[in-house]
């Protein structure tokens, strides 16, 4: 039986997406203001890979990861767009693999954040090497660092992933 479709349903689905990009990002940020542990998340990254993998949409995915980057930089005072183009391009990877391989496999996600972590980190690395090398020579991060946070997004990415599919076969 179709239902139809209230004439705003577009503007809540928009408008409900725009809260849930601010909140990702507001709440990167608080739990890393009091809780250091969370230096070593990226929720803003973990929930482009899911949005990627589960719209797979290049176009909603370009738009997501730079609204992501750009609120990102601005909350944490980098240079405007360093986040924004590496999310960009990490969430537009997410979406051509979720359109065209089964993403629904937990070694394929995991895979998936661990290498969008390693991206992310390079892509921001390289781009602050050709923008001011000579803040990239004290650059913070270490590949201790960097494994570190790739095991912190992929649990938090697994448990996005099982949260909110579970939600989504409740809802069904």
């Amino acid at each position: 039986m179709n239902r139809p479709v209230p004439p705003n349903a577009d503007v809540w689905r928009v408008l409900k997406l725009a809260w849930t990009l601010v909140g990702i990002v507001l709440a990167q940020g608080i739990l890393t203001r009091y809780f250091q542990v969370f230096a070593y998340f990226d929720l803003p990254l973990v929930y482009c890979v899911y949005h990627g993998f589960t719209r797979a949409n290049r176009g909603a995915a370009i738009a997501v990861g730079s609204v992501l980057g750009v609120l990102q930089d601005s909350l944490y005072g980098t240079a405007l767009g360093t986040n924004g183009f590496a999310k960009t391009v990490v969430c537009f990877m997410a979406a051509s693999t979720g359109s065209r391989l089964d993403v629904d496999q937990w070694v394929t996600r995991v895979l998936a954040l661990w290498l969008a972590t390693f991206s992310d980190v390079l892509l921001k690395f390289l781009l602050g090497l050709a923008t001011r090398p000579e803040d990239v020579t004290s650059y913070p991060v270490t590949p201790g660092a960097w494994i570190l946070s790739a095991a912190c997004n992929v649990v938090a990415g697994m448990i996005l992933f099982g949260y909110l599919e579970r939600s989504a076969d409740d809802a069904a």
